[in-house]
This record gives C-alpha cells, sequence and structure tokens, in this order.
C-alpha cells in the first residue's frame, strides 16, 4: 500500500506553528500520528508562520489560469518542447496527449548532450528572446535562476485551481525540490530514491537473516562482515558502498549532518560540509572499504563493474536505487533479489533518501499557458506518467502504481515510493545555482581521494568546506 497522505515534509524550513501537524520523530516511536499536512495548508501557514510577505505573494495567483485564451478547447495549437528526444516510452507518453487535448500538436526540439549542455541550450533560446513553450527542468542550476527572474510560470496557482491535485498525488517533499522562493518552477515527471538491494540466495547460504525496516549501520556491518568470504577475483563481499558523490550525501543526513549545505532547513547560501556528523558519516562509508573491506574498492570496480559482480553472486547487498532494478528484473534466473529501507545511522535515527528528478516548466513568454499546463499535468499525474512506468528506471511523479508492478511488490519494491513520501529527510544532490563548480571543483576530486585512501574523511570534508566557500565568494550569480 502507498501511504500518500502520511506525509513528512522535507528539505524545507519548518516553522514552530507547523509542529502540530507533522508526524512524530521520537527517537523512542518512530511512528506517524499527526494530522498530515497538505501542500496547500503549508503554503498557507509557512506564509503567516515566517511573516514571508514575499512567499505569501509568490503563492497568489496574479491572473487565474482559466483566464488565458487557449483553454481546454483550442484549436490550431502548437507547443513547442525542448529537452533531451525521447526515447521509444516517452514518445509513447508524449503521443498520448492527443488523447487529452486533440487539437494541440506538441513540436519536439530535441537537443544531444549533458544537462548541463541541455540547459545552456535552452538558455541560450531564453537569452535571444526565442524560448520554448515547455522546457525540460533540473533543480539546480539555470532553472532556479529562470524562476527568480520569472521566466518561468509559477505552477502554485495551477494546481491550487486543480482538484486533481487536491490529495497530494505528488509528495510535497518532492515539489519542494522545484521550489525557489515560493514559487513552483516546474513539475516533476519521474524521480528515483535510494534502497539496499540484496541477494537473499547469499544469506541463505551464510546462514544470515535478512535486514528489516529500522536496521542500523552496525546490523549492516555486522551483516557484511559474516557474508564477505574468499579472496582475489572470487571474493564474495558482504557489502557494496556508493563512492559517486550524487550517491552518498544521504548518509550524512542519515547520521543527523547537515550534508554539503543544510538540507534539514533547505539552505542553500552556506556551506556545511565538514559539519562533525558529515565527517563521520563519510568515515563509515571509508572504512567499510579500506578497514573492513566488506566493500569492493573504486579501484577494483573499475577492472570488473558493480553489475557483473551482482548477477554472479559476488556481492551479498549493496547501496542501490530504482535504476538497478532494471537489469535485475531482466535476471531474475540469476538472483534472487529484494529491496529494504537504508540502514538508519543508529537505532531510532531518521530515515533519509537521496532523490534524483527531473521534471517540465512552462516559459512565462508562451502564448498558450493552459495548453502547456495540461502537458505537465498529463507527464505528472495523467496517462503519460502512468506509461513513463514502463521505463523501470525511475518512479512516475504522481502515478507510482506504474513502477509497483506485482513483481515488485513481492520483491519489496515498495519501499522505492514509501522513501519519498514517508522520510524523515528526502532531499536531492542539489548544490544551488552553482552546483556544477560546486561539484567539479570542491566535491568530486577531494571525496574520491577519501574513498581511495589519499585523504581522510576529515582532510576532504575541509578541503571541499574550502573551495566551496571560495567558489561563492568570487560567484557571479547568487547562490540559491
Amino acid at each position: 500500500k502507498i501511504h500518500r497522505l502520511q506525509t513528512k515534509l522535507s528539505y524545507c524550513r519548518i516553522p514552530a506553528i507547523l509542529a502540530q501537524y507533522l508526524p512524530s520523530t521520537s527517537r523512542e516511536e518512530n511512528t506517524v500520528n499527526a494530522k498530515p499536512l497538505k501542500r496547500r495548508e503549508f503554503l498557507q501557514l509557512t506564509a503567516g508562520a515566517i511573516g514571508g510577505a514575499t512567499l505569501l505573494a509568490a503563492c497568489q495567483p496574479v491572473a487565474s489560469p482559466a483566464a488565458s485564451d487557449d483553454g481546454a478547447a483550442a484549436e490550431g495549437i502548437q507547443l513547442e518542447y525542448l529537452g533531451y528526444e525521447p526515447d521509444e516510452v516517452h514518445g509513447e507518453a508524449f503521443d498520448k496527449f492527443k488523447d487529452v487535448m486533440p487539437d494541440v500538436d506538441l513540436l519536439i526540439s530535441p537537443t544531444i548532450g549533458s544537462w548541463p549542455d541541455m540547459l545552456a541550450k535552452i538558455n541560450a533560446r531564453i537569452a535571444a528572446g526565442d524560448p520554448p513553450d515547455i522546457a525540460i527542468v533540473a533543480t539546480y542550476g539555470p532553472p532556479r535562476i529562470w524562476s527568480k527572474k520569472g521566466i518561468l510560470v509559477d505552477l502554485h496557482p495551477y494546481l491550487d485551481a486543480d482538484s486533481d491535485y487536491d490529495d497530494d498525488p505528488v509528495a510535497p517533499a518532492l515539489l519542494q525540490l522545484y521550489t525557489v522562493e515560493g514559487k513552483l518552477f516546474g513539475l516533476p515527471k519521474d524521480y528515483v530514491t535510494h534502497a539496499v538491494i540484496y541477494n537473499k540466495g547469499l544469506f541463505d547460504e551464510a546462514g544470515v537473516a535478512y535486514p528489516e525496516d529500522g536496521w542500523t549501520w552496525a546490523d549492516c556491518l555486522e551483516m557484511g562482515q559474516k557474508l564477505t568470504s574468499g579472496e582475489g577475483q572470487d571474493k564474495v563481499f558482504g557489502w557494496m558502498t556508493q563512492t559517486g558523490p550524487w550517491a552518498n550525501e544521504h548518509w550524512m543526513w542519515a547520521n543527523e549532518g547537515k550534508g554539503y549545505f543544510d538540507r534539514w532547513n533547505g539552505d542553500l547560501t552556506t556551506p556545511t560540509a565538514n559539519d562533525p556528523k558529515n565527517i563521520e558519516a563519510i568515515e563509515w562509508l571509508v572504512d567499510t572499504i579500506l578497514t573492513h573491506e566488506i566493500s569492493p574498492s573504486p579501484e577494483q570496480l573499475s577492472t570488473e563493474g558493480a553489475s557483473s559482480r551482482q548477477l554472479t553472486g559476488r556481492i551479498a547487498m549493496w547501496a542501490s536505487h530504482t535504476i538497478d532494478t532494471v537489469a535485475l528484473l531482466q535476471n531474475t534466473d540469476k538472483i534472487d533479489w529484494h529491496v529494504v529501507r537504508n540502514p538508519r545511522a543508529f537505532e531510532g535515527g531518521p530515515t533519509t533518501t537521496m532523490m534524483w528528478t527531473s521534471g517540465f516548466g512552462i516559459v512565462a513568454d508562451t502564448d498558450h499557458p493552459d495548453a502547456a499546463f495540461a502537458f505537465l499535468k498529463h507527464m505528472s499525474i495523467g496517462e503519460g506518467a502512468l506509461v513513463l512506468g514502463r521505463t523501470g528506471f525511475s518512479i512516475p511523479a504522481g502515478r507510482p502504481e506504474g513502477f509497483v508492478t506485482d513483481e515488485m511488490v513481492a520483491r519489496g519494491g515498495e519501499v522505492f515510493v514509501d522513501a519519498c513520501f514517508n522520510s524523515d529527510l528526502a532531499a536531492n544532490d542539489s548544490l544551488g545555482v552553482n552546483h556544477g563548480e560546486l561539484l567539479g571543483t570542491a566535491v568530486i576530486p577531494n571525496l574520491q581521494a577519501a574513498f581511495l585512501g589519499q585523504m581522510t574523511a576529515a582532510e576532504a570534508l575541509n578541503e571541499i568546506q574550502v573551495v566551496m566557500e571560495d567558489i561563492l565568494a568570487d560567484a557571479t550569480e547568487e547562490q540559491y
């Protein structure tokens, strides 16, 4: 069962007045026992509690969405979408938009390259005064600037006017990632969450009980040591740590660390990389490789990848995400696998997950905002979203049932959806407006040095802190 209404708001500053609406986070009793807070209630309460006239104004419609001239029965409308060229599944989802608005033609302007390349192309079109109607958006970099400058439409008025969004089919924590200064600049189409996947056969052979929700880092280490055996190329590792910088910050949060910025309070302005709790978390991850040797090292994974080792029974459990399930579902004859929530840093500690997501935004200069919103709705909670579930590697933002098939349920895959709706902190790896430089110059080289044993975790995170501060001091764009 997907608990849509038992939502723990995350990645945002929570005023004291909201405490009565929030689920209990007691160390002794980790149960949901408070009135769930809906998106509209959150907007109203934060506007009053923070005294945020700016936030309140940003959340009020400047004009009714219904006031535009395209309407539901529009004829001869052409919407231009600029983003990745759709694959077969996305193409089918796009085509189904004709069932929603048969008189609207969707013109796809595909772009090739990395996320930064694509965002740069959209930025160039905007600067040239020739923007598309709809743009694919990320939660970092240029879209945050576009939102602050009014280049993207604030979507809150549309959601307020549409009863299909009343029961929060898209998790508020997910929408918060697309929010700048109270303005919702995009609607997510899908997301990826993180959990642990384990090989049931290897657990059975070693006589080790399967991990269960509520397990801890200490449990993980003990299991990993019992499951590790052999040596050389045939060694079976009891655990695998993800060393990529985009996949380990949530381990800091699990230890009550702030992360590279203070994720618990949604502050992307002041770096907090060298928070002692962050250092403890990275030390724990590094030790699984260099001290306890229950996880393959980056060097070992460079000679044979993780997937090959997993499918041949040489990794018993690993920090993972929804993307991994694609290959696993195609190889059920080779591995009997199951999913469990990430371990808590300590008993009763917070539940956390990293989320990766992409979505769509409406460019403010469009002549057809209503038709554009109809497309966004189609891809976030409509039939288009349901089709996206067939990719298997991500969860449709408002139609998670497209991902949670019967087989996925049998393997515990609902955990991935629950992580979005019911974590104490569900955030992403966005480093704000200056994401690219902060990631490439500060985070990646120093974090990788720690996992290679070239720096201690403390040295790496202290250096990341210094470099991030230097970058932001010289940044041409304000960080937010």
